[in-house]
């Protein structure tokens, strides 16, 4: 790890990308061909990308008292059509406990704090209910079949009414206030502010979800 890239915060647990020795030491303590074989296509990735490394690199999830490490969570590449996929991993030993869903909620908000990422991915195969209801507990919503089973999505939330609706409160002040009636002001900048935020608000889904469609389109 270097000093650019993140490091994330929960009340228990801490996430990070792994450092060059760290991923070899995940690979060497791997249990299964399967495993190290995928571990590897990362390490390479990672060092051919170096610009892109923290989309290629498993992240460690550790917990913040004891250091122990707990597991992995990694995103499957950057962002393709504004969607990342991303993959988790809760160490049997500590499966149980809530770890995966907070460690999983908070790589999902920093991802969509990246301004081209709209969606996150994920997939659960038919046999782990675990993970899908950890998806589900997350607000992921069921969205076709991925090669490796159930495929999840969760979509960005953007608070245009909100902004809007500050915006419009702010312009009705200013114009009651000049004709002495802030209250009359007030109300006319609400009511606008909320009709341009729903609208851009759904303009936006509505892109989104033809985003949504053609990307599957593409797939298949």
């Amino acid at each position: 790890m270097n000093d650019r890239e993140p490091r994330l915060k929960t009340k228990r647990l801490y996430i990070q990308p792994m450092s060059t020795e760290e991923i070899s030491a995940y690979k060497a303590s791997a249990d299964n061909e399967w495993l190290r074989d995928r571990i590897s296509e990362r390490e390479k990735s990672c060092a051919d990308d170096q610009s892109q490394r923290i989309w290629y690199a498993p992240w460690k999830v550790c917990l913040r008292d004891g250091d122990d490490f707990i597991g992995v969570i990694a995103f499957n590449g950057p962002q393709e059509d504004n969607t990342l996929e991303v993959l988790f991993d809760t160490f049997e030993a500590y499966q149980g406990h809530g770890y995966t869903s907070e460690a999983l909620r908070r790589a999902v908000r920093w991802a969509f704090n990246c301004p081209e990422v709209f969606f996150v991915e994920a997939s659960a195969t038919d046999h782990c209910h675990a993970a899908k209801k950890v998806l589900e507990k997350l607000e992921f919503k069921p969205d076709g079949v991925s090669a490796e089973g159930m495929r999840y999505v969760k979509s960005k939330s953007e608070p245009w009414v909100a902004v809007y609706m500050c915006f419009g409160m702010a312009i009705g002040c200013a114009i009651g206030g000049a004709y002495g009636n802030t209250g009359v002001g007030l109300s006319l900048g609400i009511c606008a502010g909320m009709a341009v935020g729903t609208a851009i608000d759904t303009h936006m889904k509505k892109s989104r979800a033809r985003q949504r469609e053609a990307r599957k389109e593409v797939e298949i």
